[in-house]
């Protein structure tokens, strides 16, 4: 922590171990915090920021699902295509629809790590991701690392075998500081300084989110 090319107030992680060392060793080589923790709210709290990057990606697809409901829809509109026979499909095989969902949103992702270095929800959640020397990702680097992201990190929400991508990535961040899709693309991951009211107000409104968006999706 401390300044560094991303500016004060900005923990940084990613594949570069070394960059992020320098940003927290003391004059005489110990780490100025500790890697595995750190006291807040009264608990131990990764400072890889695990849940953190979680719920910015929940929050993420919690405003594109809409979004691209919307898209779809018009779509088959201008293809005279029934939309309600195609929803109902999806809404008769969630797999499926969770698989679609996270493939179409990889190239806007990729895009929105090319141009601004975030998204929506990493905005919303005070995360960046960029080179290693602080520029923003290429477009491909970009899309590469939201395919591996789909594939390493959430086997694009499969059952079974997402819970053992979650926990392998879950396991290997916390234990190396790192993920397999930074390390493919050199990218580094920061996490900006928050209240802890700020961490409570944008995790109860992902929540509220995803209530909501269930409680409509039950209705129709």
């Amino acid at each position: 922590m401390g300044n560094g090319p991303f500016g004060e107030g900005y923990e940084v992680y990613g594949m570069t171990a070394l960059i992020a060392q320098s940003e927290i060793m003391g004059d005489e080589g110990a780490p100025a915090v500790d890697q595995g923790s750190m006291y807040f709210c009264g608990i131990d709290y990764p400072l890889y920021h695990p849940w953190r990057r979680f719920f910015a990606r929940t929050a993420d697809m919690l405003w594109f699902l809409p979004l691209l409901g919307i898209t779809i829809t018009i779509i088959l509109a201008i293809f005279s295509i029934d939309s309600v026979e195609i929803f109902d499909m999806f809404a008769d095989t969630k797999v499926l629809a969770a698989i679609v969902c996270y493939v179409a949103w990889i190239p806007l992702e990729a895009l929105f790590l090319a141009s601004w270095g975030t998204t929506p929800g990493k905005w919303l959640f005070g995360i960046s991701v960029k080179k290693s020397t602080g520029v923003r990702l290429l477009y491909l680097a970009a899309l590469k690392r939201s395919l591996l992201v789909g594939i390493r990190g959430y086997a694009f929400e499969m059952p079974l075998i997402s819970f053992f991508t979650h926990y392998s990535s879950y396991i290997r961040l916390g234990r190396t500081g790192t993920t397999h899709w930074d390390t493919s693309v050199g990218s580094m991951v920061t996490h900006s300084k928050w209240s802890p009211v700020r961490a409570i107000v944008c995790t109860l409104l992902v929540v509220a989110t995803f209530a909501f968006l269930l409680s409509a999706a039950s209705m129709q």
